[in-house]
């Protein structure tokens, strides 16, 4: 339902409009590649955000990215 949606949203910290990738965050998914082109084109979508599924791990560090790229979400 649209409660349970919302509800949802809420608990997660999530944005109403989402890129979803879900898989485990891990080098062989290429996750580096995915966050070089976020950052590359974030700012000619200002309404999305981009949402990962799976622990934070090392993948950030890797991808020459010390900090969470803008509009990242991590559940």
């Amino acid at each position: 339902s649209d409660e349970e949606i919302a509800a949802t949203r809420k608990k997660l910290d999530l944005p109403e409009q989402y890129v979803l990738c879900v898989g485990s965050l891990e080098p062989r998914k290429n996750l580096i590649r995915l966050l070089q082109a976020w950052q590359s084109v974030q700012s000619k979508l200002p309404h999305l955000s981009l949402v990962l599924v799976g622990a934070k791990g090392h993948v950030f560090r890797d991808a020459g990215l010390m900090e969470t790229p803008l509009r990242v979400h991590l559940t």
